[in-house]
């Protein structure tokens, strides 16, 4: 299964079919989490191995995650990109607070995804893995996340000072994420790369 437009090649022999995993849960994903309304699943037909290739829309690294090692994970809008397995089950989570939900940059739905198989998602830059211990806070910027178990508690904190918060390019809020669980970080989001590209354009035109 992957996102509309990933498949990079595939052979004869497989077969490709549509779905939304039920129109309500595609509309809020749509709407709500700024996800692909369809999503494109690929079965194998032959009797023989088969092989396909997806691939990200941005210029990014693929991260495959083993959802058998996880209680599920709670993921970045557009950070998923493909998976196998046939017991892979997608949902919508709410931030457990109003301002996280509306001041972590996480939108007002996150994605999640259970089941057993791997996942593979997006991530821009360097990528970080860290496994929190109960209890252990990390303070991140809110575009850098990509995903994350759903053990970890997701909130927000100031990003310091006033005078920090201003002028120190963090923007007023950080995320805070509490654990246990797994963190996913990237340092360059396409959020950053996109905002570095206009502002270069915009040099280059003046």
């Amino acid at each position: 299964m992957c996102e509309p437009g990933a498949m990079l090649h595939t052979v004869p022999g497989i077969e490709s079919d549509i779905s939304s995993g039920g129109t309500m849960l595609g509309l809020r994903r749509c709407c709500c989490a700024g996800e692909s309304f369809f999503r494109i699943h690929y079965l194998n037909r032959t009797m023989q191995a088969q092989t396909m290739t997806v691939t990200p829309p941005f210029p990014a690294k693929v991260i495959p995650v083993d959802l058998n090692r996880y209680s599920g994970l709670v993921m970045k809008r557009r950070a998923y990109l493909a998976s196998i397995g046939r017991n892979v089950e997608f949902g919508l989570k709410r931030p457990s607070t109003v301002g996280t939900a509306l001041c972590g940059g996480q939108g007002l739905l996150l994605p999640t995804i259970y089941g057993t198989g791997v996942a593979f998602l997006n991530a821009g830059g360097t990528v970080m893995e860290r496994e929190l211990a109960p209890g252990e806070v990390l303070l991140v910027d809110k575009h850098a996340l990509v995903a994350c178990e759903s053990t970890v508690d997701i909130g927000v904190a100031a990003a310091g000072s006033c005078l920090m918060m201003f002028c120190g390019g963090m923007g007023l809020f950080v995320l805070q994420l509490t654990g246990p669980g797994l963190v996913l970080l990237q340092s360059m989001a396409f959020e950053r790369a996109a905002a570095a590209y206009c502002a270069g354009q915009g040099r280059g035109g003046g």
